[in-house]
């Protein structure tokens, strides 16, 4: 039997893996959260191929911190052919009154990008989908503000990294400010504070962009690098206050970055310290692999999950890691 953490459920194991999602289709781009009672709710596509002619959002519970999961439920499917796009990288937050906030891109064949919308209360139901973007490619997640206003960011061609802002709880949305000329992309919005925003950044080289703001997100004046070499980064704020960023590092494998909050603000990329973890290796393919998204448990580790490169003739998988600040060392 597993030890018992807090609240009666089971502790994570340490420095374990276990497997989410894995078939003989193409799995990737995961992500996940926690609901309300405590369950984590992981979200994938499954699809043909990275770049796909069919495509599905899927999601699985685990009610014992990622021990083991539910079979897979379809939130969305489309067909290039009959439905004119396809889904393709899905997000989840939970949000301060409890609720999930899944978000998800589609292109068609023009290729045009949009960002579609789905609401929870408890990971089981989910509303319908709604267009909220008619522009955007990997959308962040949706982050909340003590204000109460919700924003993401998304790659908005021409545009460059968006912010978006709703101040009608998700209703609509508007962009509110650039955090990044192109080519940068892939941005994850981390606040620090009411007034200091952070963006990490996937390149276009072996350094990450990363985008300052001093004023809440209505401007990004400082446009400076982190000592990172990051794919969609995923940060957020532990509960020891320390800054977590997990990525993809391209041609090495799957990264974890620890590092404490002056030096994620700072706009000098020599002040910003910290520590790397391997979460997982990369493989021969040197690039198709390593998108991931993480939740702090109750015990005070991190779970993170991530999708692992092709192995034993079979395409990428799903798979989920804990781990700790310790780890770091």
């Amino acid at each position: 039997m597993p030890e018992r953490a807090l609240g009666g459920l089971p502790m994570a194991p340490k420095l374990a893996r276990c497997q989410v999602a894995r078939s003989d289709r193409y799995c990737a781009f995961p992500d996940v959260a926690m609901a309300a009672d405590g369950s984590l709710v992981c979200c994938y596509i499954e699809s043909d191929a990275h770049s796909p002619s069919w495509s599905r959002v899927w999601l699985r519970r685990s009610t014992d911190l990622g021990i083991t999961w539910s079979p897979p439920q379809e939130l969305a499917a489309s067909t290039m052919a009959d439905s004119g796009f396809c889904w393709n990288c899905p997000r989840v937050s939970r949000l301060p009154d409890g609720r999930l906030a899944l978000v998800c891109d589609c292109f068609d064949d023009s290729p045009q990008w949009a960002v579609w919308l789905w609401w929870s209360d408890d990971g089981r139901t989910w509303s319908p989908p709604r267009r909220i973007l008619d522009t955007g490619l990997c959308p962040d997640r949706v982050v909340a503000l003590p204000s109460g206003r919700l924003v993401l960011s998304a790659d908005c061609d021409d545009d460059g990294q968006v912010m978006w802002a709703s101040d009608d709880a998700g209703e609509t949305w508007r962009p509110h400010s650039t955090i990044h000329p192109q080519p940068a992309c892939e941005g994850g919005i981390l606040p620090l504070d009411e007034q200091t925003f952070v963006c990490y950044l996937r390149g276009a080289s072996d350094v990450s962009p990363k985008a300052i703001s001093r004023d809440g997100g209505d401007t990004w004046a400082v446009r400076t690098t982190a000592p990172l070499n990051a794919h969609r980064p995923c940060p957020g704020v532990l509960r020891s206050g320390k800054v977590l960023v997990t990525f993809r590092w391209m041609r090495r494998g799957t990264y974890a970055w620890l590092t404490d909050p002056a030096g994620a603000a700072s706009a000098d990329p020599a002040a910003e310290r910290g520590r790397l973890l391997e979460l997982a290796p990369g493989g021969d393919d040197w690039w198709d692999y390593g998108y991931s998204g993480w939740v702090q448990l109750a015990d005070g580790r991190v779970f993170c999950v991530y999708y692992a490169p092709p192995a034993d003739g079979r395409p990428p998988s799903i798979w989920g890691r804990w781990f700790g600040e310790a780890g770091f060392a």
